[in-house]
Order: C-alpha cells, then sequence, then structure tokens
C-alpha cells in the first residue's frame, strides 16, 4: 500500500475495462455541475476497487491536464483517507486544503477535514475546520459578505496563504470601503507578503502599498497593533531609528503586548545599542513570567 505519490509513479496508469459508471460517488455528481474529466471518474472507480495505486495516478493525469481542478484533489484526499494510516491521513489534508486553495468555500470539504484530524487525535485542528466551515457557509450565503470575506481572509493570512487572504480583504473592502479592520488585515497580508518576497523589487513595492493601507488605518484609528506594524515596515526599510520611534510609540500604548519588546530588542541591537537591548529583553521575559503564572 502506497504511502505517497512519489513511490507510484513508475506506475502503469490503466483505464478500467468495464464501465463502473454506478460506482461513482454520489456527492462528486452533486458538488461539480460541469462534466469531469475522464480522469476523475476512472479515479473514483478504481479507488472504488480498492485499486489505490492507479486511483491515485488517475487524479494526478487529470490535475496535470488542469492544475486548478478542485475535485481531482479532493479525490486524492479520498483516495489517501480511504488507505488510512498517519502518513496517508496527513497527505489527505493536504490534498484538501490544496482544494480549498481553489475555492475556500466548500463546506464538505471543511467536514472532511475534521474528520480526519479527530481520527488523527488532534481536536484542536478539528476545531479549526469547524469555525472555518461557519465562515464558509456565510460566503456560500452571501459570496459578498464583507464580513465573511474579512473572516476567511484571517484564516488565510494565519495559515500563510497571502494571495488568497489578500483577495479576501480586498473584496471585503470592495463591498465595503470604510471597513477599517478590512483595510489593517490587507496592510499586514501585503507586509507578510512584502517580507517573505525572493525579489527586492517586489518586496519594495509590496511594502509600500502596505504602508499605504496603514496610513489609511492610521488616520481613523491608532492602535498599538498598527503602529508596530508601521515600526515593522520601517525596519524592513532600514530605517531604524524611525522603526525604534514607531515601536516605543506602540509600547507607550500597550506595554504589555510581548510583541513590541521582541521587535524593540532586535532593533535596538541592529542600532548598536545593546544595553537597551538587553532591557528589552528583560521586560519581555517578565511579562511572559506574568502570562505563565496567571495562566496556572
Amino acid at each position: 500500500m502506497v504511502e505517497n505519490a512519489e513511490n507510484i509513479e513508475s506506475i502503469a496508469y490503466k483505464k478500467p475495462k468495464k464501465n463502473f459508471a454506478d460506482l461513482m460517488i454520489k456527492p462528486l455528481k452533486d458538488l461539480f455541475a460541469k462534466p469531469e474529466n475522464p480522469y476523475i471518474a476512472d479515479g473514483y472507480k478504481l479507488a472504488e476497487q480498492e485499486n489505490y495505486d492507479n486511483a491515485i495516478l488517475a487524479f494526478q493525469s487529470a490535475i496535470q491536464q488542469d492544475e486548478k481542478n478542485k475535485s481531482a484533489y479532493i479525490g486524492l484526499a479520498h483516495v489517501y483517507r480511504q488507505m488510512g494510516g498517519i502518513s496517508n491521513s496527513k497527505t489527505s489534508i493536504e490534498q484538501y486544503n490544496k482544494a480549498l486553495e481553489i475555492d475556500p468555500a466548500m463546506i464538505d470539504v471543511y467536514n472532511d477535514l475534521m474528520q480526519v484530524y479527530k481520527r488523527l487525535g488532534d481536536d484542536k485542528n478539528a476545531a479549526l475546520e469547524q469555525k472555518k466551515q461557519f465562515v464558509a457557509k456565510s460566503l456560500r450565503t452571501n459570496a459578498e459578505d464583507p464580513i465573511a470575506n474579512n473572516n476567511m481572509g484571517v484564516i488565510q493570512l494565519k495559515q500563510m496563504k497571502l494571495d488568497s487572504a489578500i483577495l479576501f480583504f480586498q473584496k471585503a473592502l470592495k463591498k465595503r470601503p470604510g471597513f477599517t479592520m478590512a483595510r489593517a488585515n490587507l496592510a499586514k497580508a501585503l507586509f507578510q507578503k512584502g517580507i517573505n518576497s525572493g525579489n527586492e523589487e517586489d518586496k519594495k513595492e509590496l511594502l509600500k502599498k502596505a504602508a499605504q493601507r496603514l496610513e489609511e488605518v492610521l488616520s481613523k484609528q491608532k492602535t498599538a497593533e498598527h503602529i508596530l506594524l508601521k515600526a515593522k515596515i520601517y525596519f524592513h526599510y532600514g530605517q531604524m531609528e524611525k522603526a525604534l520611534q514607531f515601536c516605543n510609540q506602540a509600547y507607550g500604548i500597550d506595554p504589555s503586548m510581548k510583541e513590541i519588546l521582541a521587535t524593540k530588542r532586535v532593533i535596538e541591537e541592529k542600532l548598536g545599542n545593546i544595553v537597551n537591548a538587553s532591557q528589552a529583553f528583560e521586560d519581555y521575559q517578565q511579562l511572559e513570567k506574568a502570562e505563565k503564572s496567571i495562566k496556572k
């Protein structure tokens, strides 16, 4: 029994000799209105026959023809899930998530993920998928709902699916231009994409866009979190004095925010202020100890 796709690349794909149309899993017909890629139909037929190696190859062939074919990723996920085992369960999670990258509003897929996580004994992620499913239901009801789009963007941002997050925040703002929270979240997503970019020009452009969105937010709402983001942007611009100025401003608003002290420490080190950096680190540790004592 195979554990991943790489183990079966050498296996020749063979179409079933008989017509197994009645063996097609019904939800597949219900979920996708357009005519299916024949490889997908074959994949489900082969999976019903427990011919998992060739079922996987069939779904992979569908993906080679169209890498945005969400039903092919769902089919792969179903096969790995059906095969069982920890490794296969983890692979099924990867495939379900690839389908959700194409269409994050597929309610049934979140339910499938919940079941896989429960099988793995991962109640935390199972509960997270349930929350995502709730947001997806809102999007299914109204695809333009600004709150649902913002919430889905937050989910995508936490998973570092930055392009998807940016699209959801933009959609929320298109429907409600004055949605400050969505604008702040868009600034965060642009910032993250910028600092993760391997291209210096792209990084500069993305940081510039993040700064523009952030200024729009700060003109209406000044929070420690927003000002800290401004400090981080200046840090990545290489303007350490400005970064420190805004970091201190954020700390003045919320001295209990550990992330401010962590950022301040790095900035002070860059500026060569070792004593100040050490103090920031000590303050950070004190906050951490206080948090732990509260939790006990």
